[in-house]
């Protein structure tokens, strides 16, 4: 007499593969079934220990995030034959702001007559980058002199929206630009227009 044939217990699903790509306050965790291992019906997504998501299959899962610090991210797949091991992944909810908003310079004269300064202003960037910024102002310039030409940069940081920049009537050619500052890096600079008063 034969025995009835016994069945196999499931395997453990195998690990997944896990990634984060870093937004303006939110981080974009995207996971790819492991290559071996047993079948996975969900997979976990947690944040620094906390569970933050259920994904019914591999795929992406966007998580809020409401600072600029380095967060991990854990993924499980979950099956019939238990839980994978974790697999980790790391991001940070931010990235470099836009450009800044509607920059003009103003030129203006100071007490001493040889000098001139720009009142330069502009407006925030419509994302921030999802974390604190300041603003990089450069000043390019060259120096039409006695003995030739002298090229110079000047940079000014600050955290308000105007800044007044030193300009002097040596100067034969300039540029200005400003650029928002985040901890995730530089947005792109823009490019300064002299308005007439």
């Amino acid at each position: 007499m034969t025995s009835p044939p016994t069945s196999q217990p499931a395997q453990r699903p195998g690990v997944p593969t896990a990634s984060v790509q870093a937004g303006s306050g939110e981080l974009t965790v995207s996971v790819v079934p492991g290559s071996t291992g047993g079948e996975a019906t969900s997979y976990e997504v947690a944040m620094d220990g906390t569970v933050v998501g259920v994904l019914a299959e591999a795929g992406t899962v966007t998580v809020p995030v409401d600072d600029c610090d380095p967060h991990s991210v854990q993924v499980v797949a979950v099956g019939p034959g238990g839980r994978s091991d974790a697999v980790s992944a790391s991001g940070r909810g931010c990235v470099a702001p836009g450009p800044v908003m509607h920059p003009k310079a103003i030129s203006a004269q100071v007490p001493d007559p040889s000098m001139l300064h720009f009142d330069v202003s502009w407006e925030p960037p419509l994302d921030s980058g999802g974390g604190e910024i300041e603003y990089e102002i450069t000043f390019s310039y060259v120096l039409a002199l006695p003995d030739g030409d002298a090229p110079g940069t000047d940079v000014f940081t600050t955290d308000e929206l105007s800044w007044p920049v030193p300009f002097s009537h040596h100067i034969s050619t300039w540029q200005l630009t400003v650029a928002a500052v985040g901890p995730a890096g530089k947005g792109p600079p823009v490019e300064v227009p002299l308005e007439q008063e």
